[in-house]
């Protein structure tokens, strides 16, 4: 008995520690990707940070995302290519979900984003006051980004990436292990993904979100539709929306929607939880608490942990 438990907590060990080592080299691809594009540019387009706000944010989000975009599928896929599954996450799926239940879904992951968002500024404001001297940066969710480019990446490519490589390849992979476990590792393994302190908690909120469309839909189709609309509203919408109106238009849009963002989060999470927490039997606790486990103690995952948190605590100092 103890043989067969010790043999399945290896093979647990070994498919998290896998996917731990792939998301570094991932990571690091990424990053000498974009180290790439950056020299590429300088030596071919010199004079870029002549071209306006316009130009500077376009080529920040080709630099931050091409390189994921073109890399992060065929990584992933090859890593895992040698598991089996037994999980079936596909493109055709059963809709177990209501519309309705889709609307509430994209309130908590749209809510999550921008009480994120005003925390930052908040957080920044308060870092401000105490070193007066030298007023600290902090990322601004409203102020709009380059349009054209910015719906490129953040509502068709990101989104049709992500949910390939997080809930098509990882999150299927995780489900032998129940849906638990591999509903709050593959969230967090999103989280970690997210690369900046601001994104920590609605990357989680969203990747929990995401995996249980894609776990009760038995596809990455509604997950992606929702992942999409999400963005468009964050990334597209809501900045545009602040940029058309005047500067005190822009408090009173802003400040109702931190109403309706707090509200919103607390009634459709309250509601929801009951779905997502789906109360377990002690067997299914006890395999989940072992999972969890064999996560966090495997050499992959602390190297991927240690260099996502070097990464977002180098972006949150600069």
């Amino acid at each position: 008995m103890n043989s067969n438990t010790n043999k399945s907590e290896n093979i647990t060990r070994s498919l998290f520690s896998k996917i731990g080592i792939t998301m570094l080299l991932l990571g690091i691809l990424c990053k000498l990707a974009g180290a790439g594009i950056t020299i590429a540019l300088q030596n071919f387009v010199p004079d870029i940070s002549s071209q306006g706000e316009n130009a500077l944010s376009a080529v920040r989000m080709v630099i931050s995302s091409l390189p994921f975009v073109i890399l992060a599928y065929p990584v992933v896929k090859l890593s895992l290519k040698n598991e089996n599954t037994a999980s079936s996450i596909g493109v055709i799926g059963l809709d177990k979900i209501k519309a309705f239940d889709m609307l509430k879904l994209s309130s908590i992951c749209i809510a999550a984003v921008y009480i994120s968002g005003y925390l930052s500024i908040l957080g920044g404001w308060m870092l401000s006051f105490v070193n007066m001297s030298s007023p600290i940066s902090v990322p601004n969710p409203f102020i709009p980004s380059e349009l054209f480019s910015t719906i490129i990446f953040y509502v068709i490519l990101l989104p049709i990436v992500e949910e390939a490589v997080f809930r098509g390849l990882i999150l299927r992979e995780l489900l032998r292990f129940g849906v638990d476990a591999a509903l709050f590792s593959s969230a967090f393994i999103y989280m970690l993904y997210s690369g900046a302190v601001d994104k920590l908690f609605p990357y989680f909120v969203c990747g929990i979100v995401f995996s249980y469309i894609a776990i009760n839909t038995m596809s990455i189709k509604y997950s992606l539709a929702l992942h999409s609309v999400v963005n468009l509203i964050c990334y597209v919408i809501v900045p545009q929306l602040t940029l058309v109106v005047s500067k005190t238009g822009s408090f009173v849009v802003l400040g109702a929607l931190a109403l309706i963002c707090v509200i919103g989060f607390l009634v459709f999470f309250f509601d929801f939880r009951k779905k997502i927490f789906v109360k377990r039997t002690e067997k299914e606790r006890t395999d989940t608490a072992e999972s969890m486990e064999c996560f966090w103690m495997n050499a992959g995952m602390v190297l991927f942990i240690i260099f996502s948190l070097l990464e977002i605590f180098s972006i949150s100092i600069v």
